[in-house]
């Protein structure tokens, strides 16, 4: 069912590629339905690309990827607010419906906000 969801939080500048985070995803969740399909098979383009949109405590922005320290909260109105810090992190606050919108294409959209 599709609500609004409203999120606060820090993203941490990280070192891992996103083959590495979706090998670990795989490893972890292997015995899930969904997972099982793909852990005998060569890690593709198109499978990193299917289970990315899974995995949520890990963003790409801008062409980095970042570790997710996330907080929802109750919702008011549309928030796409995102900032960067001196020491490489980038806090944000979202608010959305997630009917017409998800998670990684709001990050999208306060990223694109970044000044820079």
């Amino acid at each position: 069912m599709s609500d609004y969801e409203s999120h606060k939080g820090t993203l941490h500048p990280t070192e891992y590629t996103k083959r590495e985070i979706v090998e670990e995803f795989i490893n972890n969740y292997q015995d899930t339905e969904y997972i099982s399909d793909y852990k005998d098979k060569e890690l593709t383009d198109d499978i990193i690309a299917d289970i990315w949109w899974e995995i949520d405590n890990y963003i790409e922005v801008q062409g980095k990827i970042y570790r997710v320290q996330d907080t929802q909260f109750d919702p008011d109105s549309d928030i796409f607010e995102m900032e960067e810090n001196e020491d490489g992190t980038l806090d944000y606050h979202l608010r959305y419906y997630n009917g017409g919108c998800g998670f990684q294409e709001a990050m999208e959209t306060a990223a694109r906000k970044l000044k820079g």
